[in-house]
């Protein structure tokens, strides 16, 4: 996600053709594929030579004759695992700026699945700890989605982040539409929005071990895809778990507030800012909530214990729509934020870049 959206606003803000190259085995649309290694075995050698995610050798001498080709002035660098890349730029294109989007600490990411003894993980964590110290030291400017992230990455690598560049989810909503869902018998419920992934499986047994039994005025939902695989198992009367909605527009707009009980996991919660996007108060953990320091309680309200989200939960009030959460989310969070940190961003390494006109991008 991250990488399409930065894509999208840098292609909105240029006044310029953006090329773009994807290294992945399932390269993004509109982007030149980069050839990557074929396998579990191939990554691991690739590893060994200091390359991160799937990029090959044959990957790197392809990278080299495009930026012979193209002769960029700007490189934005989505991701912190390539730094092994950039004395490659230094030595073709002495004079191209680069910017590197931490997406997240990956190094700590990977010590957590050797921590799980996933030790097949154990060449990726020397690959990335070369690319990120890369990444960190070599950029122009380095960018972090959070405090929490640009304080660890200052921390192991011996360079300060530049800026924080949090995440950015486009607008969905059209405009405000009194349709709700009404699957619920009419009672107020919160709402939990999240995948089958281990963090939000640990997020449903505390919901459903925790917090169903103690609120009282409130249904809680969770929906998401995986989710309908653990509803046997965590049910409980105060609780419905469903699976893959094609629609979430109706359930947002019923919800009193959003819930994200997150313990664990990298990066920022993007269902905290999706629920800002629909004006929802996000009742959410310490954790989830990190990257949102700059939302007020009017939008985002930390519950540390169980009971304190029970007791919040039970606290909300009728109206179910919250200006300041929508407010929160077109300030930090909006396309429109992003072309703004963009366009700075371009501006301070790259003066003479043409910028399209604000006007002719957001309405």
């Amino acid at each position: 996600m991250f990488a399409a959206t930065n894509l999208q606003l840098l292609r909105d803000t240029l006044d310029v053709p953006v090329t773009a190259a994807s290294i992945s085995r399932t390269p993004l649309a509109s982007t030149v594929p980069v050839p990557t290694t074929r396998n579990k075995l191939g990554t691991a050698l690739a590893n060994m030579q200091g390359l991160c995610g799937t990029l090959s050798s044959e990957g790197v001498h392809f990278v080299r004759g495009l930026l012979l080709r193209e002769r960029p002035s700007l490189i934005w660098l989505d991701s912190s695992i390539l730094g092994r890349l950039i004395p490659l730029i230094r030595a073709l294109l002495p004079q191209t700026r680069i910017v590197c989007a931490f997406q997240n600490v990956e190094a700590d990411l990977i010590r957590q699945r050797l921590a799980a003894m996933q030790m097949h993980y154990l060449p990726a964590l020397y690959a990335t700890r070369i690319n990120e110290g890369y990444s960190a030291r070599e950029s122009d400017l380095t960018l972090a989605l959070h405090a929490t992230d640009a304080t660890r990455i200052a921390r192991l690598y011996q360079r300060p982040v530049d800026e924080l560049f949090p995440i950015i989810v486009p607008d969905r909503i059209a405009q405000r539409s009194d349709q709700v869902d009404s699957s619920h018998d009419g009672r107020p419920y919160v709402l939990f929005v999240g995948s089958g992934t281990p963090p939000n499986i640990e997020a449903l047994e505390f919901m459903a071990r925790h917090i169903a039994p103690a609120v009282r005025g409130f249904r809680l939902v969770a929906v998401g895809s995986g989710l309908e695989k653990v509803a046997p198992v965590l049910g409980h009367p105060n609780l419905q778990i469903q699976g893959f909605v094609e629609d979430l527009s109706a359930l947002y707009r019923g919800a009193s507030a959003v819930i994200a009980p997150i313990f664990s996991g990298g990066g920022m919660k993007v269902k905290i800012a999706e629920a800002l996007m629909h004006g929802k108060l996000v009742i959410a953990s310490p954790f989830a909530a990190i990257g949102y320091e700059s939302c007020g309680e009017d939008a985002v309200r930390l519950a540390r214990a169980p009971s304190e989200f029970a007791s919040l939960i039970d606290g909300l009030s009728a109206d179910s729509y919250s200006r300041a959460a929508r407010s929160s989310y077109e300030s930090n969070f909006s396309r429109g934020s992003g072309l703004q940190r963009v366009g700075a961003i371009v501006k301070a390494l790259c003066p003479d870049a043409p910028l399209k006109p604000t006007s002719t991008v957001w309405p």
